[in-house]
């Protein structure tokens, strides 16, 4: 990122395109050298889209992957690892780089766009927040990989270093990556583990913004913000919600010989993994269509704003079901002693509609693309579905996707990781001052 930075102050780059710059070049960056022989396990030789592939999925924090994840070497899960940390980190700390920069300001309408994206003060003191997100973050990182290492331990199961940090900062990053093909099941024998890592995702998808708040909050005495309210009970409910869904949904798989308790806990683990992180505890190849159906609201919502979770946010998601169900006071909503403005409805429904071209575009075009395979509608819908939220589920389509397949998928991850705030900022233009007032014009609707 510090090379990042000298390049950005070398070199003018547009508002428009700077967060695009950076994550291109990291994607493309590492599939070079995910293309390196050194970076495979074994002598076959990987093709350049399939570690093109993995190394967006790897950046965007997505964790679909077209070939087995065990043809990698130890330097290939390296490099996967530093591509999720980069991806995992790099919407903030590249925005924040991007302040510090001297004789740099982004223009009013983008600084409006990323405060309300990500962070609520981060034009004020971006250094400070810069040193608090990558503390908050290695820490938590470090605090779960000594937790996991000391449960296997306990356990008398030998793991390498390189698998627990690996899979750690995977689960923090909410990319759902691991180093078997089985995913977490391959830790079905260390469930405290498993339970660290939905710790983990969740701590995750929560945001820097309700760290600093709650930091705040116990350190000042501070009521705690409407954001970090609203993050945490959504949150809460989404989960809850989730494992009753997903646990009635799969119940039938009692009668194949799988315990109640094992089921719960598939409930609870899937309901947390398919909001963003994509790591599966069972076999997610076998789910019932109905479940899979379920699975697409939550992939759609994902996580909270400043996150490294996907999907439109919560946050989003609740400003829409604000705005249909509250009728509108003034220039704003009413929420309990708070009001909410008129402004942050707007740009959720345009964060939501845009949300919804991309997803449409994304399905019908891979719909079209792989019409004479096996898949049915529903399989390469929830592919789409998890590209775009940067959750990592899969029934199986992806490794046997045709090469269109894998550039609209490729494309699907990228613009679910950036695309609608880049696009956001892409069509942003400068608020100019009118001399007259324009004749207002009503249309019907409905």
């Amino acid at each position: 990122m510090y090379i990042f930075y000298v390049f950005m102050l070398k070199f003018e780059f547009s508002d428009r395109f700077f967060l695009f710059s950076y994550f291109i070049l990291i994607m493309f960056l590492g599939s070079l050298l995910l293309s390196l022989p050194i970076a495979w396990n074994g002598d076959k030789k990987l093709e350049y889209i399939d570690v093109l592939f993995t190394s967006v999925s790897a950046v965007s924090i997505t964790g679909l992957i077209t070939v087995n994840i065990e043809s990698f070497s130890t330097f290939g899960f390296i490099i996967i690892m530093l591509l999720i940390q980069f991806g995992g980190l790099g919407f903030i700390t590249i925005t924040t780089f991007y302040l510090l920069i001297p004789k740099r300001k982004l223009k009013l309408v983008d600084a409006r766009i990323i405060k309300q994206y990500s962070l609520s003060n981060i034009e004020y003191n971006p250094f400070k927040i810069l040193k608090s997100i990558l503390f908050v973050t290695f820490l938590i990182e470090l605090i779960g990989l000594i937790l996991i290492s000391v449960c296997f331990k306990l356990r008398g199961i030998n793991i390498s270093l390189l698998e627990v940090l690996f899979t750690t900062i995977s689960a923090f990053c909410n990319a759902g990556f691991s180093m078997h093909s089985e995913s977490i099941y391959a830790w079905r024998d260390v469930p405290e583990a498993i339970v660290i890592i939905a710790v983990l995702v969740i701590c995750g998808g929560l945001g820097f913004m309700v760290y600093r708040d709650v930091t705040n909050t116990i350190r000042y005495r501070k009521k705690l913000s409407l954001h970090v309210k609203i993050v945490f009970l959504l949150s809460f409910f989404l989960v809850i919600f989730g494992t009753i869904v997903f646990f009635f949904s799969e119940m039938h798989k009692l009668k194949e010989g799988y315990s109640l308790g094992t089921l719960i806990f598939n409930a609870i683990f899937y309901s947390i993994s398919t909001r963003t992180a994509g790591f599966n505890y069972l076999d997610n190849s076998l789910i019932t269509s109905r479940t899979q159906m379920l699975s697409l609201p939550f992939m759609f919502i994902g996580g909270a704003p400043g996150s490294t979770a996907g999907g439109i946010k919560i946050t989003t998601f609740f400003l829409i079901i604000l705005a249909v169900i509250k009728s509108q006071d003034g220039n704003g909503y009413i929420i309990g002693s708070y009001k909410v403005s008129i402004d942050s409805i707007r740009f959720a429904l345009l964060f939501f509609v845009r949300a919804v071209l991309i997803l449409c575009f994304s399905f019908f075009v891979l719909l079209a693309a792989e019409s004479g395979g096996k898949w049915r509608v529903i399989d390469l819908g929830y592919e789409v579905f998890s590209a775009f939220g940067t959750v990592g589920l899969s029934v199986g389509v992806t490794p046997d996707l045709s090469f269109l397949g894998k550039v609209i998928i490729i494309f699907t991850m990228f613009a679910g990781r950036i695309g609608l705030f880049s696009m956001a900022i892409f069509v942003s233009r400068r608020s100019r001052f009118e001399e007259f007032t324009r004749p207002r014009q009503d249309i019907l609707v409905g």
